[in-house]
């Protein structure tokens, strides 16, 4: 029913929360100087950001009731893109750190902190691709529906000795006990998938996106035997609510691809920069991002609205 978003502003940013049904625009003003990738709490009672750095973290947990921000304790580790599990028991984040100066940092393991906070355990090392592999940065966090598993990219595995490229990215899963490492796709070095990735709602299948100098199409694997196939042409896939449609973008508009039957259809008319589609949770809408902004169209197509 509400969308929050980061909105840069002078001296700090704040999130503004917007109404679907009213369109009325709530502010929180955390005082931070720089917050951004806001996370909602499943119990919709505060938002997670990433924000200043203080004494046990950079995450920070701000309440709808707009009270002060609150930190969030990662034990001192310091974290990026933080997400929390469905059921709200776990917060997993990239963890990162300074190389070689405050302008070069690395995402290197995934992180994961009770939602109250504590001591993170890492559930990725440095070394899951073998003991002479590493890569320089973790990206895409998503978790599946059941809170068991996170899915990950994991950008330019390199050889330590020859540093010479291995994978430009490749996609793995790994549970929340660190065990049962998984390879999902592991690409030839001229392909690469975007930042993308979508859990089915029955957790079977992922969609992804893969680029070449060809052409960008979208992806399914199939998580029972680990085979990927390509679905169709476009990028940035998301699976209804339902699991019976995909959306996705191609050419500046949004598309949906019935799963069972194929057939497509073009959900915006006439846009240039459509991207990032998004499903509501009852399948009615879909949410896209265009040109800095946030629009809402029909399932079903039709005229799209600026939000």
């Amino acid at each position: 029913t509400k969308i929050a978003t980061t909105i840069p502003a002078d001296p700090e940013p704040y999130i503004a929360i917007l109404e679907l049904s009213s369109g009325n625009i709530t502010e929180l003003r955390p005082k931070l100087k720089g917050i951004t990738f806001p996370d909602w709490s499943p119990s919709g009672e505060h938002i997670l950001v990433r924000g200043d750095k203080h004494d046990t973290g950079e995450l920070w947990l701000v309440p709808l009731s707009g009270g002060p921000p609150q930190p969030l304790n990662t034990g001192g580790v310091r974290g990026k893109i933080a997400r929390h599990s469905p059921d709200g028991k776990w917060i997993a984040f990239e963890e990162h750190s300074m190389v070689d100066s405050v302008r070069s940092w690395h995402s290197k393991r995934i992180a994961l902190v009770s939602s109250d906070g504590g001591n993170p355990v890492y559930i990725t090392s440095e070394k899951v691709f073998g003991p002479d592999l590493s890569f320089s940065a973790v990206s895409s966090l998503s978790w599946s529906p059941d809170s068991r598993t996170i899915l990950a990219g994991f950008r330019n595995v390199y050889d330590e000795e020859t540093a010479a490229k291995a994978k430009v990215m490749t996609l793995a899963m790994v549970d929340t006990s660190g065990g049962n490492y998984r390879v999902l796709v592991d690409n030839e070095t001229d392909l690469v998938p975007w930042s993308r990735v979508s859990w089915a709602p029955d957790e079977k299948m992922i969609a992804y996106t893969r680029a070449t100098e060809e052409d960008t199409t979208v992806h399914v694997v199939d998580l029972s035997n680990g085979i990927s196939e390509i679905v169709t042409y476009g990028k940035e896939p998301t699976w209804s609510a339902d699991g019976n449609e995909i959306a996705f973008s191609r050419g500046g508009n949004i598309w949906t691809r019935d799963v069972q039957t194929g057939q497509e259809y073009q959900i915006t008319l006439n846009l240039q920069k459509a991207a990032r589609p998004l499903w509501s949770p009852i399948g009615d809408l879909i949410a896209f991002r265009q040109e800095r902004e946030i629009w809402l169209v029909s399932a079903y197509g039709g005229e799209a609205e600026r939000l």
